[in-house]
C-alpha cells in the first residue's frame, strides 16, 4: 500500500500540503484475518505519512459497529477492527 500511495505522499510533501483519506475500509464479509490485516497495514501507512483519516462508515458493511439489517439494530462493536486502527 505504501508503494502505491508513494506518489501522493511525495507530491503532498513537495507542495507542503496535508493529506486526508475520508473513505476507506474493508468489507465485513471477507475473511476476518484479511480484514484485520488490511486495517493494520493501512493504518501503519497513514501513521508513517501523517495522513488524517476517517473510516467509510460506522455501522454498515464496512463499519466499526456490528449492525443487523434484519432488525435495524447495532449488536456490538467489531473490536478486531477497532484494535487494528487504534494501535
Amino acid at each position: 500500500m505504501a508503494k502505491d500511495l508513494a506518489p501522493v505522499f511525495e507530491k503532498a510533501k513537495a507542495l507542503d500540503l496535508p493529506i486526508i483519506c475520508t473513505e476507506f475500509g474493508a468489507y465485513n464479509k471477507i475473511d476476518p484475518e484479511l480484514r484485520r490485516a488490511y486495517y493494520k497495514d493501512i493504518m501503519e501507512v497513514f501513521r508513517e505519512n501523517n495522513v488524517a483519516w476517517s473510516i467509510w462508515d460506522l455501522k454498515g458493511d464496512f463499519g466499526l459497529l456490528l449492525y443487523d439489517r434484519t432488525i435495524y439494530k447495532t449488536i456490538g462493536v467489531d473490536t478486531m477492527v477497532v484494535n487494528a486502527i487504534m494501535k
